[in-house]
């Protein structure tokens, strides 16, 4: 039988969804580490992204422009960074942790609406 550690060390609180890292976060689905020894905590509420370390510093945090569902937010290079947003239709964004889009794909899709008359 395999024994259970106790968990050692935990950001957030189970069961309650607020952006206030390292002490709450907002659903948060991803948790990447960096070539820096940092992290990317990606937060579904509010659309944030989060760069912070083990220690619980907090370095920045931000809504990447125009997602609206951040999903497994990775780095992409220094200061730049990868998310998809997992909203219909859905997009993939490049962004600088200060908000500048590098580059964007996003295919737009135009809603057909059918309009039934009894």
């Amino acid at each position: 039988m395999r024994s259970v550690k106790p968990i050692e060390m935990q950001y957030g609180r189970t069961k309650v969804c607020l952006h206030k890292p390292p002490y709450l976060f907002g659903s948060p689905n991803s948790a990447f580490p960096e070539r820096t020894g940092r992290f990317i905590v990606t937060e579904i509420n509010g659309s944030w992204v989060t760069e912070m370390d083990l220690s619980g510093h907090v370095y920045w945090s931000i809504h990447p422009p125009g997602i609206a569902y951040p999903s497994d937010t990775n780095q992409a290079g220094l200061n730049e960074l990868i998310t998809t947003d997992y909203s219909y239709p859905g997009q993939i964004l490049i962004f600088t942790n200060t908000g500048k889009v590098i580059w964007r794909f996003r295919r737009w899709v135009k809603m057909h609406y059918t309009l039934r008359l009894r």
